[in-house]
């Protein structure tokens, strides 16, 4: 300290406002939790700090503690009688929230002191289902482990955890979910299966363990469609080939009598060379004479030798 300088006064405990607030109606426990500060939040607590307070956007001291991964934190405002429960303005619950960001530790802290396993989003996607959509194979393990999970729960469009997996590509979660009995042929609002929602995503490696698991190659939807129908109708060749090797049929036509050959063509003008890697033999076939393809080919003409697939 340079010589002439007042040394500072320590604040007492009865100087601190702990009701004080910010211009988003942040208190000093706000800014604690945030910061991950477990020695300030304890003070601030035994100083009748309101645990349960929100700011502008709904969200409580937890909230924050859970946005700065501080498990520590988030244990004393449990402790303290935090809700475990509340919503923000968005609708994230607490334990929504550690799901979104894969702390399964959080979670388990959460469920610990009574967080509701089967809480929900604006769109109706459980925790499951959310830990499934971003690929936290962590906190789904965690969330899989205990008794009472609804494991087939759909959102508000029908779509289950496992087609939230399917869609996002995440192979692992969704074999994660198949071994403890998730629906495999559970339908969405369109009647849409998991390889369906995987086919239209292009997830191939989800498809490819949704397959490998008995997977209906063929199941149609609410509109006729295949999982074939819409590989094609995303041009996906990868996926189209995928699909072929487990034995789809070309040939079913949707409720408009469209099958997924003319379907490729209608949406981006596809034809089968695009789609598919071609066998040797393809070369070699005159299509101006009524040739016969080889035995082992799949017929993707119709009957007037044209529209390819």
């Amino acid at each position: 300290m340079a010589a002439g300088e007042l040394a500072p006064r320590p604040v007492s405990a009865r100087q601190i406002n702990v009701a004080a607030r910010d211009r988003r109606n942040r208190q000093a426990l706000h800014a604690a939790a945030r910061s991950g500060h477990a020695r300030a939040t304890a003070c601030l607590l035994r100083h009748r700090a309101r645990v349960n307070f929100t700011d502008t956007g709904g969200r409580t001291a937890l909230h924050h503690a859970i946005h700065a991964k501080t498990p520590d934190v988030c244990k004393i405002l449990l402790d303290a009688r935090a809700m475990p429960n509340y919503p923000d303005n968005e609708g994230t619950t607490p334990l929504i929230q550690a799901v979104e960001s894969n702390q399964p530790s959080i979670m388990q802290s959460l469920i610990d002191h009574g967080a509701v396993i089967g809480a929900c989003n604006l769109e109706g996607q459980t925790v499951l289902a959310i830990a499934a959509r971003n690929g936290h194979i962590e906190a789904a393990r965690l969330l899989l482990s205990l008794k009472r999970l609804p494991i087939n729960a759909s959102d508000h469009s029908g779509v289950t955890a496992l087609g939230e997996a399917a869609a996002s590509n995440h192979p692992d979660i969704v074999l994660e979910l198949i071994r403890h009995r998730a629906s495999i042929e559970a339908r969405d609002d369109d009647g849409a299966t998991p390889l369906m929602i995987a086919a239209e995503w292009n997830s191939y490696d989800a498809a490819s363990v949704l397959l490998a698991q008995s997977a209906m190659v063929d199941a149609r939807d609410d509109s006729g469609q295949t999982a074939l129908h819409k590989a094609a109708g995303q041009a996906c060749r990868g996926m189209v080939a995928l699909l072929l090797r487990h034995r789809a049929n070309p040939d079913i036509a949707d409720n408009h009598g469209t099958t997924p050959a003319v379907h490729a063509l209608l949406q981006h003008g596809t034809t089968l060379e695009d789609l598919l890697p071609l066998p040797p033999w393809w070369a070699n076939i005159d299509r101006e004479q009524d040739q016969e393809m080889p035995g082992n080919a799949i017929n993707v003409w119709n009957a007037d030798g044209v529209l390819p697939f």
